[in-house]
């Protein structure tokens, strides 16, 4: 399981050299809309930086979930997101 980094900005090509850059990274990337957005994302950051100044162990990151659709047995291929759920609230830390 990798984490998710939270992008943003005005510009759909460059969101997409950032996305292709992170996923050689094994990042997943969640597209926040534009750069305005940053204002709610930034806060973010001081999420990963409690256990880290806490613990002094900064080998953590953070993941979006999304909800699964339930695996049907017999059926190919792997479940799918629930069509229109809503996502992109969830975030739970994940060892890096």
């Amino acid at each position: 399981m990798g984490a998710s980094t939270n992008i943003a900005w005005k510009d759909a090509g460059a969101k997409a050299q950032v996305k292709g850059i992170l996923e050689q990274f094994g990042w997943e990337t969640e597209d926040m809309g534009v750069a305005a957005a940053a204002r709610a994302i930034e806060p973010l950051c001081m999420l990963w930086c409690i256990p880290g100044l806490l613990k002094n162990d900064w080998k953590h990151a953070y993941r979006v979930l999304r909800p699964q659709a339930p695996h049907v047995p017999g059926r190919p291929g792997k479940p799918r997101s629930y069509p229109g759920s809503l996502h992109s609230c969830f975030i739970a830390p994940t060892p890096l």
